[in-house]
């Protein structure tokens, strides 16, 4: 539901043909998402690496986090 403002803007913004793809991630410990195991230190940076290494196995971006 977080994203849900968002959808809407990509929605009216683009069309199919100029903007196909929408990905909502699902981020661990929000909205309908598990938490992160206890065992683990879960950390944004380490969100983001998995988020990134997510998009460059699908075929987006080039690999790299900043």
């Amino acid at each position: 539901m977080e994203f849900l403002p968002i959808l809407e803007i990509a929605l009216t913004k683009y069309s199919p043909d100029t903007n196909p793809y929408v990905i909502v991630p699902l981020l661990p410990g929000y909205a309908f998402s598990s938490p992160p195991p206890l065992s683990r230190d879960f950390q944004l940076q380490g969100i983001a690496f998995i988020m990134n290494l997510l998009m460059v196995e699908v075929g987006f971006g080039g690999g790299h986090v900043v």
